[in-house]
């Protein structure tokens, strides 16, 4: 199986914000004027609920968008999606962030915890990632939310 293709596959189709998000927003983690890019944002769902509460935010997705041009934000989120990043590339898209923050934004990078070893689907693997960086939410049997700064 090719686990970089498969990826997409794994984005589900959500009609309001992942649980995460209702977490960062819940706690005002970003300020009504920053720019956030969704990094990774599968059909686009956060993208949506943060729009439409007042926020300036953009979707990227190599699958399903990735014309989307961006440049430096304040903010990022990158939710369930180093779960479907092969350990070989993981770096490279946390170097990739990195440089799409401004100087003093933050990245909010969450991973799945309702799974303890990686394992393959019908719609792609899912891996069991642990990241070097702080964490900020952590939501026992649920998710993990890692802070990357600039």
């Amino acid at each position: 199986m090719d686990k970089k293709m498969n990826g997409h596959l794994t984005a589900i189709s959500r009609k309001g914000p992942s649980a995460p998000l209702k977490i960062f927003l819940k706690n005002r983690l970003f300020s009504p004027t920053s720019s956030i890019i969704d990094y990774g944002c599968g059909q686009g769902a956060d993208v949506r609920a943060l729009n439409s509460t007042g926020f300036t935010a953009v979707g990227y997705d190599p699958h399903w968008a990735p014309d989307v041009e961006l440049s430096a934000s304040d903010y990022i989120t990158c939710t369930y999606v180093f779960n479907v990043i092969p350990e070989g590339q993981r770096e490279k898209t946390l170097q990739k962030i990195k440089g799409l923050l401004k100087k003093g934004g933050r990245a909010y990078i969450t991973v799945r915890r309702d799974f303890s070893k990686d394992y393959a689907t019908g719609k792609g693997s899912q891996f069991n990632v642990t990241l070097n960086l702080p964490t900020v939410f952590k939501s026992k049997g649920k998710f993990e939310t890692y802070l990357l700064q600039n």
